[in-house]
């Protein structure tokens, strides 16, 4: 969430990475942001997209993130991997994207979050 600290929303995302996970400003470049998702808790998701150094340590926040783990963002466009329902929340219908790998389950707003990605990569 947005401190009033925060000088934008880039500042947010940084901040919550490293409060999270350990990420610090210079582990990372941000590139860009994708287009705001919102959830059905209420919440709206601005997703910033960023390269991480690939040798940075993670220090986690237990008490927020159970696990990190590595996902290539090819898996993500390849075919058929993403699994398509519509459900009803709050009366409303909304599309819920699934992408099972094997480990883990990535679905909602994550799936969400990588769908807009790869659409903005022209992945999909």
């Amino acid at each position: 969430m947005v401190d009033e600290g925060d000088r934008d929303i880039t500042a947010t995302a940084i901040r919550e990475a490293n409060e999270e996970i350990g990420i610090h400003n210079d582990d990372l470049e941000v590139v860009g942001l994708l287009s705001d998702i919102a959830t059905p808790s209420g919440f709206i998701i601005t997703p910033v997209v960023a390269f991480l150094r690939p040798e940075v340590a993670f220090t986690l926040n237990w008490a927020e993130v159970a696990e990190v783990f590595h996902v290539p963002l090819t898996f993500f466009a390849g075919a058929g991997r993403a699994r398509q329902e519509f459900r009803v929340v709050q009366g409303e219908q909304r599309e819920v994207w699934h992408y099972d790998t094997g480990r883990h389950i990535i679905w909602g707003a994550t799936a969400a979050i990588v769908r807009s990605l790869l659409a903005a990569l022209h992945m999909i």
